[in-house]
């Protein structure tokens, strides 16, 4: 009975654990097929199409992949300068938690100076470089808050000149947060982002990033932005992931207490 009992939980546990990697592999797919991203670029259609991607996983804290995909577009077009600002972007990792390591400061020096030497842009990504430049570039202040200050003001001018560019205005309120300091208690920064990004949201749903900047503005009092409690999507795998996991640590329990009184020398 007992060896019967163990197998039948070894057999659940495998299950729920493949499944629990099939919710997971699908959940991804299905994100990445509702994702609702273009940021124009002076790349070939090849390189636009991964360049939209490649931003999507961006928004998406999937920093690994997006700077993979980026550099894979710098390998296929030498000339798309604004893949090597996404790789510099990709270095940035989450700049609200930190200032970034200082070899992913350097790695993103490095590829805004071949921007600047082998990329083609027009004055719409120049002035994306130009920003990017201000925060990472070598010249500037040493504080990293300062800099961080200039690349909101510069993003900001950005954002103004170019009205159309959603992306504009989302690394705009991203910007804002970056520089927002945790002793300003009136939480201007915070609440700026937050309008622009709620606004953003209304017009692109589907995108990967905003929900996740919007939570960056959190640390607003509650009733300040009432809104932001919505603004989360439910999840439709949550609920499988969380029923498989728990089938797991059941088949877990029964296989235990199959086991252990052999385990234990106490006949079955």
């Amino acid at each position: 009975m007992r060896r019967r009992l163990a197998i039948a939980a070894l057999v659940t546990m495998a299950l729920a654990v493949a499944g629990l990697f099939v919710v997971v592999a699908w959940d991804a797919s299905q994100q990445e097929a509702r994702v609702r991203l273009h940021f124009p670029v002076s790349c070939s259609a090849q390189s636009q199409r991964a360049f939209d991607l490649a931003t999507a996983r961006l928004h998406s804290l999937r920093y690994e992949e997006s700077e993979r995909d980026y550099r894979a577009i710098v390998e296929a077009e030498p000339s798309c300068a604004m893949a090597y600002w996404g790789i510099a972007m990709s270095r940035l990792k989450r700049p609200i938690a930190a200032e970034p390591a200082p070899d992913n400061i350097r790695a993103g020096r490095e590829a805004l100076q071949s921007a600047a030497t082998t990329g083609v842009a027009d004055a719409r990504e120049r002035a994306y470089l130009a920003a990017l430049e201000v925060l990472l570039g070598a010249d500037g202040p040493t504080d990293w808050h300062a800099r961080t200050v200039a690349y909101e003001h510069a993003m900001e001018a950005l954002a103004a000149h170019y009205p159309q560019d959603h992306e504009a205005t989302i690394f705009y309120a991203l910007a804002l947060n970056m520089s927002a300091l945790p002793s300003d208690k009136s939480f201007r920064n915070q609440t700026k982002a937050a309008e622009l990004l709620l606004v953003a949201l209304g017009d692109e749903p589907d995108h990967p990033g905003i929900s996740h900047y919007l939570t960056y503005c959190l640390s607003l009092p509650s009733a300040a932005v009432p809104e932001l409690a919505a603004v989360e999507k439910p999840n439709p795998a949550a609920s499988v992931e969380t029923a498989l996991a728990m089938l797991a640590l059941a088949a877990v329990g029964a296989f235990f207490v199959a086991v252990l009184p052999v385990w234990s020398g106490k006949p079955s």
